[in-house]
This record gives structure tokens, C-alpha cells and sequence, in this order.
């Protein structure tokens, strides 16, 4: 019989680096840029009364949401905004890809 690959252990916590998919709640303008593209989380956010806040940099952000973002085009995320994360970038992508076409 082949060999079977066992599964890799799974963390529930979001590491420094992961790359994360996510549903803004915030502002409606860059919910649809957010919810269409993949971002990576770079730091905890320095926020008091929420710790449970993260820094997600994007890249290729319109010019027209600078205005959403920070200056080196960070956004604030919540736990319960981020749908995905992993890792690998490509993991995000195939859920981002069966999202799209309702797989």
C-alpha cells in the first residue's frame, strides 16, 4: 500500500505572516476590494479597549480607497471579519476562487 501524507496540525491562532481572506463590516466602499482580495497579516493592531485587532496589508490598492487605508495600505481587521487564513497564499486563493464561482 502507498504511503498516505498525514495531515499537518492546524492552528487556530493567526500567526505573523499569514496570508488571510476577509469581510470588512466597516465601511462599505472597501468591503468589496477586501472581500476580493487576499491580504497578509503584519502586526497587532495598538488598540486598548479591542486586542483582538490585526493589521492586514494589501497590495494593489485602487487609488480611490487610499483613504481607507493607512500609508503603507494597512487595514484594521477584527477576528470575526477574517474568513480564511493559512500560511500558504494559495490555500487563500482556491477559497477565494470557490467563493467566487460557488463552489
Amino acid at each position: 500500500m502507498r504511503y498516505i501524507k498525514t495531515y499537518e496540525d492546524t492552528q487556530d491562532e493567526l500567526q505573523i505572516g499569514d496570508y488571510v481572506w476577509c469581510d470588512e463590516f466597516k465601511f462599505s466602499s472597501s468591503r468589496y476590494f477586501t472581500l476580493n482580495n487576499i491580504g497578509q497579516y503584519v502586526r497587532k493592531a495598538e488598540i486598548i479597549t479591542n486586542p483582538q485587532q490585526f493589521m492586514i496589508r494589501y497590495e494593489n490598492v485602487p487609488t480611490s480607497l487610499r483613504y481607507v487605508f493607512t500609508t503603507d495600505n494597512c487595514r484594521t481587521m477584527g477576528r470575526s471579519e477574517i474568513i480564511f487564513f493559512s500560511p500558504n497564499k494559495e490555500d487563500c486563493e482556491a477559497c477565494l476562487a470557490a467563493n467566487k464561482y460557488n463552489l
